[in-house]
């Protein structure tokens, strides 16, 4: 045991998984924090390795958030326009994932109040994407927005959107872009697609 430090008398009545020393590890070591319960992790836990990051919400410029969707999307390129970009950071300052947001692409939703998520890209983060949408909203009503769409393959299962409330909608038919008038390279999946829908309260 060591000698305990003069601050450490006001930790007395705390758990042990509470004190900032932990003696087992050294004199005045501090192991990470776990930032769900907000105690210290052990040494070989499962999140000693990998804790809980703090993300923050912050603007990008389109141009920066077009060229990170480019580098870390799993199987679409940036859209070709848009109207809103956001990104997180970490506590260490790194982009961890970024949001456009932009018109909807089916004509029928472009009614002036309603804003499309058209691409979320992160890195692999823990609860970026979460932490994405739930920003995207945010914004979106700030800005008078009253509703926001966006898309999922019909194969994945959304769950960052279910965390932040969004409700699982129709799922669309899928398929090329490309017309007989107008003929398109499809590059993208063209199978079917879930729609999300989320409605905001106006400030």
């Amino acid at each position: 045991m060591y000698p305990p430090r003069p601050h450490d008398l006001h930790h007395a009545g705390l758990p042990q998984a509470l004190r900032p020393h932990l003696r087992p590890h050294g004199f005045g070591f501090r192991p990470p924090v776990d930032f769900l319960t907000h105690t210290r992790m052990r040494r070989g836990s499962p999140r000693w390795n990998r804790p809980y990051e703090r993300l923050r919400v912050v603007p990008i410029t389109l141009r920066e958030a077009r060229t990170y969707v480019n580098a870390h999307h799993r199987h679409l390129p940036a859209p070709a326009g848009g109207k809103i970009a956001i990104a997180v950071h970490d506590d260490r300052g790194r982009l961890r994932g970024v949001a456009i947001l932009g018109r909807p692409v089916a004509r029928r939703l472009d009614n002036g109040s309603t804003v499309e998520i058209t691409r979320v890209a992160t890195d692999g983060c823990r609860n970026a994407c979460s932490a994405l949408y739930g920003g995207a909203a945010r914004v979106a009503r700030a800005l008078g927005y009253s509703r926001l769409f966006t898309y999922t393959l019909d194969s994945e299962p959304g769950t960052s959107l279910r965390a932040v409330g969004w409700t699982a909608g129709p799922i669309t038919h899928g398929g090329p872009w490309s017309r007989r008038k107008r003929e398109r390279s499809d590059t993208h999946p063209l199978g079917p697609k879930r729609r999300w829908r989320l409605d905001v309260a106006p400030l």
